[in-house]
């Protein structure tokens, strides 16, 4: 018979996570209504009303709150010392954050209206047409700070929202320790999708998170041992993934859809209808509420101006963001053969280059230099994924004649996440399918309850699982502090001159702030300048007295 823990500390963490976030861009979407623009209060107002909230009624639900805003205050002071130097970032999504910070109602109109710089490469039609939840939650918090890096400092809540599900998950549907649950959990979190993009403004490591969440909850369901706060959870991460981008919902709900199968073999037509009305409801609601209430800016905007509800991602003038992308050799192959070819490559981003295959657990010369890209489109999971994802799968083969079958509800993730690589456009490329990584993972979870040695070679394969993400995490901070000690230099150097600079921005207006933030004087020029001097990438700069 299973056990029951406790887990109502690590449940509602994560949902205070979810909330705290909800809330501010609940509060930040009703303030546009009556417009007003957004302000340092964007996320004390409702981080204040979820603390008198948790006064009078659930006193865990302020624990949870200070941990969330402990460790996001936290991570903004760690944040604000590593650059966002991610291409993405600095052309829309710091740009985004930064206009809504600076006033921008996108109910009342345009980002191009409103500031016109954000006609460089056609920036507004990103920050006009995309979902705009993480990008509020972020502009709340560089409100709040005044120092843009530190918005990225969201990412956090999403990874403590992920730990505490997956520790939760853990320790009710394995019945594992509380030590085995957090180690594990931790093992989840450190998905290298999520380490390269957690000091960036992208926003994959959300929606990855936002995936794998609807998964553990799907689990727990299937087995049955879902409580009230973990359909509140459910719903929560339904109405969030609306608010991140567009193939957020459609991930998550072929996610769910893959439980919702699952359950249905399991069930046999015992009870169907009685067992399923309440997920039913808890998800239908959840994305209903975050397409036309939270997300009422791009959605029912879309529909209301007679687009479809993802322009620009489909529809006639479509922008196509994948064509031009994809590697060298992948023109005309299926997509199941791209994705198998992209996990056994060496890591790379750069499109231009023809793939190489390689070896399992070889380093090949440049690989290393890509790892720290928040973008990378082959090898995209870490210098030895490819081998730590053969030798899980020899774990769980072997792992049958050891103890016992696998249970149905891992067999539903795995099946589930399988069928998506192989089916889900662009799964080569590693951001768009960060659920790759739960693939081995779930193996090497499942195999550690097996008798020896099968266990003790999965705590082995799990301990290479920490390690690849972690040689992941070490470029990705060292390039990043690297990045923000040359700027500041070049930044302290130009204003040492104590004089006016002519900026040509070409590809990211977000440079604009790296110069607010020292103090430097400078107009923005519409041409190309006379005597420029390179300042980063494609921004170029000269003095003007």
């Amino acid at each position: 018979m299973k056990m029951k823990y406790d887990c109502s500390a690590a449940q509602k963490t994560a949902f205070c996570s979810l909330v705290l976030m909800l809330s501010t861009i609940g509060f930040t979407v009703a303030l546009f209504a009556f417009g007003v623009p957004m302000g340092k209060y964007s996320l004390i107002v409702p981080a204040a009303a979820i603390a008198v909230y948790s006064v009078f009624f659930d006193r865990q639900m302020l624990k949870s709150l200070f941990i969330n805003l402990a460790l996001l205050a936290l991570f903004a002071l760690l944040a604000s010392r590593i650059f966002d130097w991610s291409y993405d970032g600095m052309y829309y999504h710091k740009q985004a954050i930064i206009t809504l910070a600076e006033g921008w109602n996108p109910l009342r109109g345009s980002s191009l209206d409103f500031n016109g710089i954000n006609d460089v490469m056609n920036v507004y039609v990103w920050l006009d047409n995309y979902p705009k939840g993480v990008w509020i939650c972020s502009a709340a918090v560089y409100a709040l700070t005044g120092i843009l890096e530190t918005a990225k400092s969201v990412n956090i809540l999403f990874l403590i929202m992920l730990f505490c599900v997956a520790y939760s998950t853990f320790r009710t549907v394995y019945d594992f320790g509380g030590i085995k649950s957090s180690i594990f959990a931790a093992v989840v979190c450190l998905n290298p999708v999520f380490v390269d993009q957690l000091f960036t403004s992208y926003n994959d490591l959300a929606v990855g998170s936002l995936v794998i969440c609807a998964a553990l909850l799907g689990m727990k369901i299937y087995r049955e041992c879902a409580e009230d706060i973990d359909y509140a959870l459910l719903f929560c991460v339904a109405a969030m993934s609306c608010l991140i981008k567009f193939t957020a919902p459609l991930l998550t709900g072929l996610t769910l859809a893959g439980f919702g199968t699952g359950y249905l073999i399991k069930l046999r037509g015992k009870s169907i209808a009685a067992r399923f009305k309440k997920p039913a409801i808890v998800i239908i609601s959840g994305f209903l509420i975050g397409t036309a209430i939270f997300g009422f800016d791009p959605y029912i905007k879309h529909l209301a101006h007679g687009q479809n509800l993802v322009y620009p991602v489909l529809g006639d003038e479509n922008c196509d963001i994948i064509g031009d992308n994809a590697p060298q050799g992948f023109e005309g192959k299926p997509e199941a053969l791209k994705y198998f070819i992209s996990l056994a490559s060496q890591t790379n981003s750069d499109f231009t280059e023809h793939y190489k295959l390689k070896i399992p657990f070889t380093v090949h010369e440049n690989e290393t230099q890509y790892l720290s890209n928040a973008d990378i489109r082959l090898g995209g999971f870490g210098l030895f994924f490819s081998g730590i994802f053969i030798l899980a799968v020899l774990c769980a083969l072997a792992a049958p004649a050891s103890r016992h079958k696998m249970s149905g509800e891992t067999v539903t993730l795995l099946a589930t996440f399988f069928a998506l690589g192989l089916f889900f456009p662009e799964s080569w490329w590693a951001r768009y399918a960060s659920y790759t990584y739960y693939i081995p993972v779930f193996l090497l979870v499942w195999a550690s309850t097996q008798r020896k040695p099968i266990n003790v070679a999965a705590y082995a394969v799990t301990l290479m699982l920490v390690v690849n993400s972690s040689v992941n995490a070490f470029f990705a901070v060292k390039d990043g502090i690297y990045e923000k000690a040359i700027l500041d230099a070049q930044l302290d150097e130009i204003k040492a001159q104590n004089k006016r600079i002519e900026l040509r921005i070409n590809d990211f207006p977000s440079h604009t702030k790296l110069f607010e933030e020292k103090g430097i004087e400078y107009t923005v020029s519409p041409v190309s300048l006379s005597n420029p001097t390179i300042f980063y990438r494609t921004t170029k700069y000269q003095f003007t007295d």
